[in-house]
């Protein structure tokens, strides 16, 4: 029979307010996700080896940013209200929108190749 260890994760940034949500997590065990600090903002964050680092879409007028996917190089892909899709690599953000001029771009998960979905 297999043993599992359940961790508990809050982002520190939520304070008592709201909860943490993990999205995603590679084979490092970084975990990617969003806490609500308030209930119109919402900070994206990647917690490893124990650190939170909050993640925030630089922005105008950007409340909410969300990190879904991570994959094992640290590539972290997520959404904004400001409705664009972002790649976060080495500390730098990167708008991912879709050629067409959708409303909305959604990165949801990104694999060790760098393909984005």
């Amino acid at each position: 029979m297999s043993s599992y260890v359940y961790t508990t994760i809050h982002d520190p940034a939520a304070g008592s307010f709201g909860g943490t949500n993990a999205w995603g997590i590679n084979n490092n065990g970084q975990i990617v996700g969003y806490s609500q600090t308030n209930p119109d903002f919402a900070n994206g964050f990647l917690y490893s080896g124990g650190t939170y680092t909050t993640l925030t879409y630089p922005a105008p007028n950007n409340f909410e940013t969300f990190a879904f996917g991570i994959n094992d190089a640290g590539q972290i892909v997520g959404w904004s209200d400001t409705i664009h899709g972002f790649l976060y690599n080495g500390g730098s953000f990167t708008t991912l929108d879709h050629r067409s001029g959708t409303f909305s771009t959604t990165p949801i998960g990104i694999n060790n190749s760098g393909q984005i979905v």
